[in-house]
């Protein structure tokens, strides 16, 4: 087993807002968009062609043909908010599903001086906690970002989407 961070690859373009909001981006920690939502306004980071997934402000984003091949593998892990850019729907995966997966003691990481964790150098997970969730987040990550199952990963790859590639977080193999 192995879990995943994605990352947008150099070779595809991302979206960005038009006029920055650092308190509306850092509220995509978790709690619920759904109700209310206002897509914001986008524009594009670069001039590079956007692919199926793609990026908006760290949040995942898919295209139409992304989100028919994923979404069973997201389930209730997420809130599918759609955003435009040039008339074309897109949507934003707001991972809502926090999974308590670290293994403090064995994992490494550094913190700060009142014990708040900064970075991970290596994770230690609970492979029992992950189960059948293919995107969530790790409680108590630091930074808190989004992972995601061999299962997903291997579903982008045999479906040929484009946009992303995959950091490798934890491997169940290594860990034994």
């Amino acid at each position: 087993m192995k879990i995943w961070r994605i990352y947008p690859h150099e070779r595809y373009g991302e979206l960005a807002m038009k006029e920055i909001d650092l308190d509306y981006l850092h509220s995509f920690d978790g709690r619920s968009k759904k109700e209310g939502w206002a897509p914001p306004e986008t524009m594009p980071y670069d001039r590079c062609k956007l692919g199926n997934i793609t990026d908006f402000e760290g949040i995942l984003t898919l295209d139409k043909i992304a989100l028919e091949s994923l979404k069973d593998l997201i389930g209730n892990n997420a809130e599918i908010l759609p955003i435009y850019y040039n008339d074309k729907e897109f949507y934003l995966i707001n991972v809502i599903k926090f999974v308590d997966v670290i293994n403090f003691e064995k994992s490494k990481y550094k913190s700060l001086s009142n014990g708040k964790i900064v970075v991970f150098d290596n994770y230690v997970l609970d492979k029992t906690m992950i189960a059948d969730n293919d995107i969530f987040k790790m409680k108590g990550d630091a930074p808190i970002v989004d992972v995601v199952s061999d299962r997903f990963k291997q579903r982008v790859e045999e479906k040929r989407l484009t946009g992303v590639g995959f950091r490798l977080v934890w491997d169940s193999e290594a860990q034994e």
